[in-house]
């Protein structure tokens, strides 16, 4: 190094030295603190102007090592001045400094001794940009980080570790390189969101987890945790085969941790999210299969000669859609559940789907337990009352139908007398819901036990003591009907209580119940 040099930099250390104790020295009243910061930019400016007196005698071909130590000085002081900005919420100079120390840096981003301060000003930048609710400039800074090739050996350093005179400790670069890596991925994520991109938003969180994986200091439950909120992302827009692939890649991570024996922390956290995300994925696809078929019964009442076509009419193929390559991870192992990613058309189906949430229900409440997250473990109680209800649905024997709906309503009854005695304050914060879902589940068994005294009426002759055998029946579903109402936040107007009154004559005269019929309970 020329002796120049050397003297240019020692000056310029004691500059900076001066500037931090402009920065650090106290403030007590708001003309102190004016006054601070006049000084502070008059010492940005003098150390600018030195380092630019420096930069022009130097070539970027002769003297390279200096010349971009100098330009990352420069960069990085314009750095801090828009750091100090951001601290003041003056974010519309702060985004002009932050953009001018980029334009410094314009043809060395992939330099060693430049890319981490680069993604750091990015980083700054998207953030102020997102604050300003500018979010397609914040799309086209983030997305250039996209095209450059990290380099291996990258330099990592704070501006006071720049200006000092002596050796970079440059310990941790890789993984401080990574973090801001992956933190401006994740901003640009979070951008595609906000301008309505979700395919680009969930794309970018399919290449922060293939980053993440390739890292040598992945932590796999925390990937996996990623990779089952990366799986609702596709779920809510009804990709369940994507969604199935990314709950299954969690499911295998989990497992090889597991068959380890390594004694991770958040295991037991990581699970319980694993068995949400899938609980979700069984019900809502329960629920998507049961919206088609009820379509599809509304226009066999018309009996439209061309049914009308849904919007989400092309998930509904006879045949699972393949699976995207472009999501597929390439360095790891992932066994696929088997478990259905279309519509539900057969009660096979239906009985398998539903086993295989039910057995994460199980799962869920080994962690979500009553006594350390009550609210979270009344709603698996009730995710499990959805869950017999969608399988109710599809069963096509009465009797069967009767059977998971009394298992529903033994579940709830169950939970509803566990809360008083156990957890009275829950109780009272969830009791409508319960309520609700009790009067539900009584509703359904009416229903099916109307249909089977409907069915009963076919007989052509039938003994006085079977009629007085379904007069009581129906006395009793009256009584318990009654009894569900008194629990419901309104009372039953006067034509329909008249008209409940009326059933035992209706059935004792032999008529037929109008209304009733064969089909599936909704």
């Amino acid at each position: 190094m020329a002796p120049q040099l050397e003297s240019a930099y020692l000056e310029l250390d004691e500059m900076f030295q001066t500037l931090k104790n402009i920065s650090q020295a106290p403030t007590g009243n708001k003309e102190a603190f004016e006054k601070a910061l006049i000084s502070l930019n008059e010492q940005f400016q003098k150390i600018l102007t030195r380092i630019e007196e420096q930069l022009q005698s130097l070539t970027s071909e002769d003297q390279h090592d200096d010349w971009i130590k100098l330009t990352v000085m420069k960069c990085s002081l314009i750095y801090e001045e828009g750091k100090i900005h951001l601290s003041a919420e003056k974010f519309t100079e702060a985004k002009e400094e932050m953009k001018k120390s980029l334009a410094v840096l314009i043809g060395v981003e992939a330099d060693p001794f430049v890319c981490y301060l680069h993604m750091r000003i990015v980083n700054h930048l998207g953030f102020i940009l997102s604050k300003l609710e500018d979010f397609g400039t914040a799309k086209i800074f983030l997305e250039r980080i996209l095209v450059i090739d990290v380099p291996e050996n990258v330099v990592s350093f704070t501006t006071e570790e720049l200006f000092a005179i002596g050796g970079i400790n440059n310990e941790d670069s890789k993984s401080k390189m990574h973090n801001i890596y992956i933190s401006n991925l994740q901003m640009l994520s979070w951008v595609y969101s906000k301008l309505g991109l979700e395919t680009d938003s969930a794309k970018m969180q399919h290449i922060i987890l293939e980053k993440e994986m390739e890292f040598e200091d992945c932590d796999p439950v925390d990937w996996a945790m990623r990779c089952t909120r990366v799986a609702s992302l596709y779920l809510v827009r009804k990709d369940f085969v994507a969604s199935r692939y990314y709950l299954s890649a969690a499911t295998s991570a989990l497992d090889r941790v597991e068959g380890r024996l390594d004694d991770h922390p958040d295991i037991g956290r990581a699970q319980a999210e694993l068995a949400r995300g899938w609980i979700y994925y069984g019900l809502k696809l329960f629920d998507v299969s049961r919206c088609e078929d009820i379509n599809q019964m509304c226009l066999k009442i018309f009996d439209d000669p061309e049914p009308l076509v849904s919007q989400d009419s092309a998930i509904f193929s006879s045949e699972e859609p393949a699976l995207d390559e472009a999501i597929q991870f390439r360095n790891s192992e992932v066994i696929v559940a088997n478990v259905p990613a279309k519509p539900i058309q057969r009660i096979v189906e239906a009985r398998h789907l539903f086993q295989h949430t039910q057995v994460w229900l199980k799962r869920a409440r080994v962690y979500y337990t009553l006594r350390d997250h009550p609210y979270i473990y009344v709603n698996c109680v009730l995710d499990l009352s959805e869950l017999y209800r969608f399988l109710a649905f599809y069963e096509p024997d009465l009797e069967a139908q009767y059977i998971v709906h009394k298992k529903r309503a033994n579940a709830l009854e169950t939970l509803s007398t566990v809360l008083k005695e156990v957890r009275p304050q829950c109780y009272v914060a969830v009791s409508v819901d319960l309520l609700r879902e009790l009067a539900e589940v009584q509703i359904e068994l009416l229903g099916i036990n109307l249909k089977k005294m409907y069915k009963l009426q076919n007989i052509a002759k039938e003994s006085p003591e079977s009629v007085k055998k379904r007069i009581e029946n129906i006395y009793q579903i009256h009584s318990k009907l009654e009894n569900v109402g008194k629990f419901l936040p309104h009372e039953i107007d006067e034509e329909s209580h008249t008209k409940l009154s009326n059933v035992n004559d209706v059935l004792s005269q032999g008529d037929a119940i109008p209304g009733l019929g064969e089909g599936q309970v909704n």
